[in-house]
């Protein structure tokens, strides 16, 4: 039924294509996520629990790949002190057909779902290799916070809590092992990263400076050269705590006119509508689809919701995979709040229909 449920959502963004002047180019979107949609139909009727289970697999190791051929070149000029990882537009690149790499809170995002989903292959794969899963989760929470995403680091913190009651050991003793090496660990390496980054800044606008003689070069190196070791290059607070996204909310709403209501104005109705994404997966559908789609939409999200906090809430007694998955889940569903996310074609339509092509099952005994 919720593969279903997509499909007519998706469909009703094609009427928006065809009565308004929105490029019909986007329905290449549609395909797509139709595409993928019909696909995990097959999986989840013909393939087997294991056979599902390798899928996960190869959708970790694909993911994986991507993360790290997108991340790779960022570190880079972060430890060389050309950027920092928030904020910065990084180049086209080949590998994403000469498109931009993914943004910073994409790829944050991207490494809570990488943790998430190695917690629900370590009991089919990984046999509980706890050194391997505790330095992977060391690593990418430190990788979160260096992204300065709020959205993901919140979600990061209370997945890692939650992870820590699935785990059920309330001992004092592990619960200061567990924040130790879950938090103070992360922060302390990712303060010394951003020392470090700040010193190596510093040298890097110093020979370009020496390079070209440009002032404004100068200009950054003499004000930044008292106390610029040591500065951490911290997100800077603005006064839109939403980032603006309030006001785009609002610009969609009143530009969707009485005409629009029932079928919106098609796949990427929000960049029609004020050339940029509506940064919220409700907004997002409404602009798309109409009151249609938005009514498919809130469908999805509630009997995914009712199904995925089920198994959360009833974590002693249903499959670890089955339970790690729905948190996954569930933190999709957070995130599209405050970003478009599985309501448009991307990675994380992509993981939401994988995850739910395993938790769909009816084997899942949960208690009551």
């Amino acid at each position: 039924k919720i593969f279903f449920l997509f499909f007519l959502y998706f469909i009703s963004q094609v009427p928006g294509l065809i009565y308004t002047d929105n490029s019909f180019n986007n329905i290449s979107l549609i395909i797509s996520s139709i595409n993928i949609t019909l696909t995990c139909i097959l999986i989840s009727k013909f393939f087997s629990e294991k056979e599902k289970i390798l899928f996960l697999l190869i959708s970790f190791l694909i993911l994986i790949t991507v993360f790290f051929v997108a991340f790779g070149p960022q570190l880079k000029q972060f430890l060389e002190g050309i950027r920092n990882l928030y904020g910065s537009s990084f180049a086209n690149s080949e590998f994403f057909l000469n498109k931009n790499s993914p943004r910073s809170s994409g790829l944050a995002r991207t490494c809570l779902i990488l943790v998430l989903m190695l917690h629900a292959l370590n009991f089919n794969y990984l046999k509980d290799k706890s050194f391997m899963m505790q330095t992977f989760k060391i690593i990418f929470l430190t990788i979160i916070l260096l992204y300065q995403s709020r959205l993901v680091i919140t979600l990061a913190i209370l997945s890692y809590f939650l992870i820590f009651v699935f785990e059920n050991n309330y001992k004092l003793k592990n619960i200061a092992k567990f924040i130790s090496l879950n938090f103070l660990l992360p922060v302390s390496i990712t303060i010394l990263l951003f020392t470090f980054f700040s010193n190596q800044n510093y040298k890097y606008k110093l020979s370009q400076f020496e390079k070209t003689q440009n002032p404004e070069y100068f200009k950054e190196v003499t004000k930044k050269s008292s106390d610029i070791y040591g500065e951490v290059p911290l997100r800077k607070l603005t006064k839109s705590f939403s980032s603006g996204r309030f006001q785009d909310w609002e610009k969609i709403l009143l530009k969707i006119s009485n005409e629009k209501i029932l079928f919106g104005y098609g796949s990427q109705g929000d960049r029609f509508l004020i050339n940029q994404t509506a940064s919220n997966g409700f907004i997002y559908a409404y602009a798309s689809s109409g009151i249609v789609g938005l009514f498919f939409y809130i469908l999805i999200i509630t009997i995914v919701s009712f199904h995925s906090f089920k198994i959360i809430l009833n974590y002693k007694s249903v499959n670890k995979t089955n339970l790690y998955l729905s948190l996954i889940i569930c933190v999709l569903l957070l995130r599209s709040f405050v970003e478009s996310s599985f309501a448009v074609f991307g990675i994380d339509l992509l993981i939401i229909l994988t995850s739910w092509i395993i938790i769909n099952n009816n084997k899942i005994k949960i208690n009551q």
